[in-house]
């Protein structure tokens, strides 16, 4: 595990989240590793539809890195983020336990990633 403080929009970040945070399994194909998202189900043929891994990048990509706020929702974590200085300030609160979580970085989607593995790294230690 990395130390989430030092960690850098990068594709070893989107793996992190992946795995963790949406609970992905990776999967090698011809090609290529995909992320089997576990919902998608059988398609004709009898094939899983995955995602390709590098297609997934929330920590720089806004529209990915929704998909982490839409999962920590459906897990009773609520979140807040602003522009502060010259950071972003991402904060989540675990519903059940209380529990707030901020993180600092230079951009929303690196901040709501760094705040995401927090989240789901602290209701795991604390289970």
């Amino acid at each position: 595990m990395t130390d989430i403080d030092t960690m850098v929009a990068f594709l070893a970040l989107d793996r992190e989240i992946a795995e963790e945070v949406m609970k992905w399994k990776p999967v090698q194909y011809p090609g290529g590793v995909y992320w089997d998202e576990g919902e998608q189900g059988p398609i004709p043929g009898g094939k899983m539809s995955p995602r390709f891994s590098g297609s997934f990048k929330p920590s720089t990509d806004w529209a990915a890195a929704g998909e982490v706020l839409e999962k920590l929702k459906s897990m009773g974590v609520s979140l807040a983020y602003c522009p502060e200085n010259d950071e972003w300030d991402c904060s989540f609160t675990d519903t059940p336990r209380s529990e707030h979580l901020c993180d600092y970085a230079p951009t929303a989607e690196l901040a709501i990633c760094r705040a995401a593995l927090r989240a789901v790294r602290a209701r795991k230690e604390s289970a």
